[in-house]
């Protein structure tokens, strides 16, 4: 304050002032910024709100197609398939397969369901892409009386697999259902052990 008072006074003790406290240097970077706001307000605005609503917006559910499925092996205690399927991620960061559920049905129509499974592929989805995911399921048996009937049919009898895949992501976890169908052959039931279905000998 004593300096700006002593500028009228004495103005050679103003410039010495003056020369004390030099101006800043402006920065090339700002004054670009500064002229982009001045000329371009409403461009810069709505490159702010996309910017906004791109951050805010909600995970995009992932997609499922079932594409193939095939009977590795058949035995006493269940039986062994190997599924595929192709996964679909519309968000712009990766999504995990975690785990494969599904039920097992033989038989025409609705069928008889004869089994349960789980498995845990750990598959990668790409951010924006499409992987096949191929897991390898293995069946327990849960109600092995009802191949019997089926074992006395000379052609192949159908059955269905419908599984739920779980994925999961960043601020996404979602179950996918899908539906996978084949057939089995006598010689496939045959091998599902059919001492554990015959009765006991005479007494």
């Amino acid at each position: 304050m004593e300096i700006l008072a002593n500028v009228g006074q004495n103005p050679e003790a103003s410039w010495h002032a003056v020369a004390l406290c030099p101006a800043p240097v402006p920065d090339p970077a700002m004054l670009k910024v500064s002229k982009m706001l001045v000329r371009h307000p409403r461009t810069l605005l709505a490159a702010a709100t996309l910017t906004l609503l791109t951050a805010c917006s909600k995970p995009k559910p992932p997609t499922i197609t079932p594409k193939s499925a095939q009977v590795l092996a058949v035995g006493a205690t269940g039986v062994m398939l190997e599924v595929a399927f192709d996964v679909a991620n519309p968000n712009r960061f990766p999504l995990v397969v975690n785990a494969v559920d599904g039920r097992f049905f033989l038989g025409p129509g609705a069928g008889a369901e004869l089994g349960k499974a789980h498995a845990e592929p750990a598959s990668s989805i790409p951010a924006e892409g499409t992987s096949t995911v191929t897991s390898q399921i293995a069946i327990g048996w849960t109600n092995l009386a009802a191949l019997t009937p089926f074992m006395l049919s000379p052609a192949a009898v159908p059955y269905r697999f419908e599984g739920n895949a779980t994925v999961g992501g960043e601020s996404l976890n979602v179950n996918l259902p899908f539906t996978l169908a084949g057939e089995l052959t006598r010689a496939q039931l045959i091998n599902a052990g059919l001492s554990g279905l015959s009765p006991p000998a005479g007494r």
